[in-house]
């Protein structure tokens, strides 16, 4: 329950980010693609609050390059489980 409420207000609060830098650009007249300077931030901060809420992706190697080749043994895994019953 209470990883759901962190999780719930980490999302409120980038979306929040997101929204609020958004209307700067909309004020100040700015180019639509300013927004892709703070998507990296975001993602830089949000990687360890995912590593702690979400255990099993620290083992799985987020933020490494063998995430992707572990997530999809993982789907991989799954689908065989699935596909035997």
């Amino acid at each position: 329950m209470k990883k759901n409420i962190i999780l719930m207000l980490l999302t409120l609060f980038i979306g929040l980010i997101v929204s609020l830098f958004a209307k700067f650009n909309q004020s100040m007249k700015l180019n639509n693609n300013n927004i892709f300077v703070i998507l990296p931030f975001i993602l830089i901060f949000s990687l360890p609050i995912l590593k702690f809420l979400f255990p099993f992706l620290k083992n799985m190697g987020i933020g490494t390059v063998e995430f992707y080749p572990n997530i999809l043994k993982s789907i991989l895994n799954w689908w065989c489980r699935i596909t035997e019953k």
